[in-house]
């Protein structure tokens, strides 16, 4: 049978074994002591006990309503006469476990039991893991109520159980379908709650509310989701962000108990734009250099206005140019004194602070591939020549000369990947002595020293001529040329 009937209405059944009709019980009674009045859950079974009922007897099913509301009634599916037993017990929850936060247990269930016989047994069928096969619990009967206990569980389990009763020929169980489920847990932190709004930042500043709980917390973790939890004692705390394409960072908060660990908290985006590096490069200095560093990451641009920029003692930022939104150039100077390791890119700034750890490392400058060989090493007023430069590893760009002090520098050519050349003219009034020397492929500078010699002739007498220079920067250069009876001097145009 299957119903809907309102309070007004009722259906009952009536039975006639020589006497005249008369209302007559089902095996468990009426839902309602007007009859069945209300629900039904879904269609169900309904018996009469007609032992001792003579065979003429006659059964009526009467359904009542008056004149006003009115539901969907009373349906009957068809009806069947049993010899024997054919009635399972009746199972009727009485206390029901439920989620909660107590891992040592048990958990009680309680049933009431009735059968127009006898109830033979009832057992509750259980797991707590999702592969586990169905564990017997027997059930124990105390004034007409049956109970059992599942054990305590560990926390973050869900166990899964039903009942089954038998009068030893039939079967109820409860829930007619599927399984019954509570879980055990340790409560989680709620109202995870953001204190700053930088809406660019390396790290956020965060509290909660502690969970309701009876068990004793121990401390909490704290994490992004994909990243590894922090662990901390109690709120506030600050968690560093990482950044995820394409995703506003997400944060969580669980608490840590003797227990076990608890729930975690409802994830809390933050809206943050997350600054990263992805490469630096080159991402070895040596001491000594002098560098270009191409710094590429996401959200770079929160660094524009940086006021102080470091890579640590050793290491002075000459200075910072944001390119795009994701690249940035720096130029360094790394000391001779500088010690080797990792150093991290700190950059201060109207935006905040903002850490970059190991986003360069100092190399060993014994290790050093950044040599710059020159040959000559040495030349001479008044003489024009090549110059090669023999690099220590291979330049990356077009290669510039810088001198001064009266050595001029002309074309540049590329003779391999580590070697160039250079056509430099030196003045015939150009100081004597060392000359600084600048080279750089637009990425790294190199320095060295070019030494300048006097010019001097021997002729063929033993006289020795030299260069002579001027006053007020002026030089008359004199040279001496053999003639055919002796020598004599020719004297070639002041240079101004």
């Amino acid at each position: 049978q299957w119903y809907a009937v309102i309070d007004q209405d009722a259906g009952w059944f009536e039975l006639d074994s020589g006497g005249g009709f008369e209302r007559v019980e089902p095996i468990f009674g009426y839902p309602h002591e007007e009859g069945f009045v209300g629900e039904s859950a879904g269609w169900e079974q309904v018996a009469l006990d007609l032992s001792g009922v003579p065979a003429d007897s006659s059964v009526r099913l009467v359904f009542e309503s008056d004149a006003s509301l009115a539901d969907r009634g009373w349906y009957i599916d068809g009806a069947v006469l049993w010899d024997g037993d054919p009635v399972a017990p009746s199972i009727e929850p009485v206390t029901l476990p439920v989620d909660i936060q107590d891992v040592d247990g048990p958990y009680l269930v309680a049933f009431r039991v009735e059968d127009d016989r006898e109830v033979a047994s009832v057992n509750i069928h259980w797991k707590g893991q999702p592969d586990q096969a169905f564990g017997v619990l027997p059930m124990e009967e105390l004034g007409g109520v049956w109970f059992a206990e599942i054990p305590g569980q560990s926390a973050d389990t869900t166990v899964e159980w039903y009942a089954e009763a038998s009068d030893g020929e039939n079967i109820a169980r409860w829930p007619t379908e599927g399984e019954e489920a509570f879980r055990v847990f340790l409560g989680a932190p709620s109202a995870v709650t953001r204190l700053d709004d930088a809406r660019v930042a390396q790290s956020v500043s965060l509290s909660w509310v502690s969970p309701v709980s009876v068990n004793d917390i121990q401390e909490y973790e704290v994490w992004q989701e994909g990243q590894e939890p922090h662990r901390v004692w109690a709120p506030p705390t600050v968690l560093p962000l990482v950044r995820v394409d394409g995703a506003l960072p997400q944060v969580q908060v669980r608490a840590i108990y003797a227990q076990g660990v608890g729930d975690a908290s409802e994830p809390l985006t933050i809206e943050a734009d997350v600054p990263s590096l992805t490469s630096v490069l080159p991402g070895v200095l040596w001491p000594g250099e002098r560098v270009r560093l191409s710094v590429e990451g996401q959200s770079l641009y929160a660094l524009d206005l940086a006021t102080e920029v470091s890579l640590g003692e050793g290491v002075t930022v000459e200075s910072v140019a944001v390119r795009d939104v994701n690249r940035l150039e720096l130029v360094v100077t790394v000391t001779t004194a500088a010690e080797n390791g990792d150093r991290a890119l700190v950059m201060d700034g109207p935006q905040g602070r903002f850490v970059f750890p190991s986003a360069v490392s100092i190399g060993d400058g014994e290790l050093s591939p950044l040599g710059l060989e020159v040959h000559p090493e040495r030349v001479a007023q008044g003489s024009e020549e090549w110059v090669e430069l023999e690099f220590g590893q291979a330049v990356e760009g077009a290669v510039q000369v810088v001198a001064e002090g009266g050595l001029y520098v002309g074309p540049v050519e590329a003779l391999t990947p580590y070697r160039v050349r250079v056509r430099l003219s030196v003045a015939p009034d150009a100081r004597v002595g060392a000359h600084t020397v600048q080279v750089t492929d637009g990425n790294r500078w190199w320095t060295h020293e070019l030494q300048v010699f006097e010019t001097t002739y021997t002729t063929s007498s033993g006289c020795h001529v030299r260069g002579v220079g001027g006053s007020g920067g002026a030089l008359v250069w004199w040279a001496l040329v053999l003639g055919v009876s002796g020598f004599r001097v020719r004297r070639f145009p002041t240079q101004q």
